[in-house]
Parts: C-alpha cells; sequence; structure tokens
C-alpha cells in the first residue's frame, strides 16, 4: 500500500474537514513538508499516518487523538490511491500489449537477388564468410552453375569451410566484428559441445546476452531455452516464458519450435 499512496497530496478534500483551536487543520488538508503535528500544530512532527503517509504528528499520543477527524479522509485518500494505481497498471498492459501485437518489422532482403527473406529457416541461410543471410535459391543457383570441389558462398566466392576448425574461426572472426548472429550461433556450439569446441553454458550464456544486446531474436529463444532446461543456470521457468515476449517486441522471431 506504500507505493500507491505516494504522489496523490493533491487529491480533493471535502470542507467539512474539522480545524482546531491551535490553527491546526485536519490531517487529510495539512501539507506534510512543513512537519507541523495535525492535531497540535507543533513542529517536528515525524510520526505518519500507516494508511495514507501523507498527515504527520507529533506523537503516537496525537495521532491516536486525531484519528477519528482523519479516518476519513485518510480513507478517501486511500481508496482513490488505489483506483489510480489500478488505472495506471490498465494502461501500462494496454501499452503493453500494442508493443507486442504491433506488425514486426519486415524481413530483408536476400542481398543476391534482393527478394524479400523468407520466415521459414530451411529458406534462408546465414554464412559466416560474409556475414550474409541468403534465400536458399541463390545457394542452389551458385550449387547448379558452379560446380566445384568445394561449394562456393553466393554472396563472397569464398569455399565453403570444409574443417570444423575452419568454420569455426570464421563464426570468431565475425564476433569480432560485433556480428550479433555469429555470436549466437557460437553461443549454441559452446552449448551443446559441437563442431570441435568444448561444452561451456557459461561461455555460450555469455555469447548469446550479447548477441541480444545487440537486439538479435534469436538469442532470446536460446537464453529461454537454458532457463527452461538449466543449461548453465537454475531453472526458471518465469525468465522462459518471458524471453519470447522480449524477442517478439524486438522483432519475429524465427523458429520452428512449435512450442513457442
Amino acid at each position: 500500500m506504500d507505493d500507491i499512496t505516494q504522489g496523490i497530496s493533491g487529491v480533493g478534500i471535502s470542507d467539512n474537514d474539522d480545524v482546531s483551536d491551535k490553527g491546526s487543520i485536519c490531517g487529510s488538508c495539512t501539507d506534510s513538508s512543513t512537519e507541523i503535528c495535525a492535531n497540535c500544530g507543533k513542529e517536528g512532527a515525524n510520526n505518519t499516518c500507516n494508511k495514507c503517509k501523507l498527515v504527520k504528528y507529533f506523537n503516537a499520543a496525537c495521532k491516536k487523538k486525531h484519528k477519528t477527524k482523519h479516518k476519513k479522509a485518510c480513507e478517501e485518500r486511500v481508496k482513490r490511491a488505489a483506483e489510480l494505481h489500478k488505472e495506471d497498471i490498465r494502461r501500462a498492459t494496454e501499452l503493453h500489449d500494442l508493443e507486442l501485437f504491433k506488425q514486426p518489422p519486415p524481413e530483408e532482403d536476400c542481398p543476391i537477388c534482393f527478394i524479400r527473406l523468407p520466415l521459414i529457416g530451411t529458406g534462408r541461410k546465414y554464412k559466416a564468410c560474409c556475414g550474409k543471410t541468403i534465400c536458399s535459391g541463390c545457394i542452389y543457383a551458385v550449387r547448379r552453375t558452379k560446380e566445384t570441389a568445394v561449394p562456393l558462398c553466393p554472396f563472397s566466392r569464398v569455399p565453403t569451410p570444409t574443417t570444423e576448425e575452419d568454420a569455426i574461426q570464421q563464426y570468431e572472426k565475425r564476433v569480432d566484428v560485433g556480428d550479433a548472429e555469429a555470436m549466437s550461433v557460437l553461443g549454441s556450439s559452446y552449448s551443446t559441445g559441437d563442431n570441435g569446441l568444448p561444452q561451456d553454458y557459461a561461455k555460450a550464456m555469455e555469447l548469446y546476452h550479447r548477441a541480444a544486446d545487440l537486439g538479435y531474436a534469436g538469442a532470446y529463444y536460446n537464453i529461454g531455452n537454458a532457463y527452461c532446461f538449466g543449461r548453465g543456470v537454475a531453472r526458471d521457468m518465469k525468465r522462459y516464458l518471458y524471453a519470447p515476449i522480449v524477442a517478439k517486441m524486438g522483432q519475429l522471431i524465427r523458429v520452428t519450435n512449435a512450442s513457442w
């Protein structure tokens, strides 16, 4: 109740509030900043009303004596504060929903054919050699027209890595230049212990958070999974459920996991 009663000193009071013989007024009208007792009018009052937190008294005896005069106004203030707090929550919820369910930003275009990239993961592929996400159509076209022993990247024309070490080196170079998607992919390799990397949950979470700070939605998905299954962190289902909401508010997350 303390939180919802702050900042409401401007709420109106009835004109029927009593005034004492010593010049003090009912606590509901007292300016708490003067630190004057609402009952006896003495300065230096530091005993505050337990409910509205706005009226001050010189001591407990003054508070008890003034209770009957202050009770009605105090209850009205607390009730009004609760209504204002409830309205603030309603407005905040509406704003949150508007942000959460707004139309997501459009996908980027393929850097080769300039056609909008598909949402489905099998229709696109990230290339660590150049840091570009290319549509599967362009990848297939290059493989058909440029028949080489090692497939080439459609954008950079760099041969696809043939060893795990070479692939990891490409991702590490992209991480060094601040590539969020490379951070997330490399973090997944640390999480599972794939591609020749040791399993290191702490390193994986570090990379996930770096990618998330850069606004990469897929990193939130990975963070959520870590909290769901307790991978390097204590299981926390609230954080697990919150992760896709944050990702959605940033951009449309591209995952095939139906549980999301």
